[in-house]
């Protein structure tokens, strides 16, 4: 994250922006995470350590560096405008969706290998996958599942299942090893 300053249409004065770079599929890009107005002044020499404050705060970490109180009211000024807009995902939500997305995807892939070697009920998997090694096959901890995630799991099966028959023949190469 960095700080710019930008012309506004409406005032002859410069409009304090704080921006970061982001990957995006056309090339690296900018993209505003907050503009402060022409009225928020931070001084030159104190910017890049704010906006790594700013940075540090919004992701849930702690600072590493000492920084004076004048620095860290500025940062935490902009941390508040940002949260109060919210117009900022914070590490931890990121973290958290990405982490069910990932087990809704271990628990299709189980309910996928389950059909494909006994054709097992969704109340069965669970004690199936104490008689099998599923663990070398995908990274998850088989005794810490529950019976309800697989009938959700079938169900969003179920929904798609047009666009399954493709991957069912992803998963039989992976499983014959080609």
């Amino acid at each position: 994250m960095f700080f710019r300053e930008a012309i506004s249409k409406n005032s002859k004065s410069p409009v304090l922006q704080l921006v970061e770079n982001i990957r995006t599929t056309k090339g690296p890009r900018q993209r505003l995470v907050a503009s402060l107005g022409t009225y928020f002044k931070i001084p030159k020499e104190k910017q890049s350590e704010v906006a790594r404050i700013v940075k540090e705060r919004l992701s849930g970490q702690q600072s590493l560096f000492q920084y004076d109180s004048e620095t860290f009211s500025y940062a935490d000024k902009i941390v508040k405008k940002i949260q109060t807009e919210g117009k900022w995902d914070s590490a931890r939500e990121q973290v958290n969706k990405f982490a069910e997305i990932t087990k809704d995807k271990n628990t299709a892939q189980i309910s996928i290998l389950n059909r494909l070697i006994t054709q097992d009920s969704e109340h069965a998997i669970v004690s199936w996958l104490q008689t099998v090694a599923v663990e070398e096959i995908i990274d998850i901890d088989a005794s810490q599942i529950a019976h309800d995630r697989f009938y959700r799991v079938s169900d969003k099966l179920l929904k798609n299942q047009k666009y399954m028959v493709m991957d069912l023949f992803v998963v039989i190469k992976f499983l014959m090893g080609k």
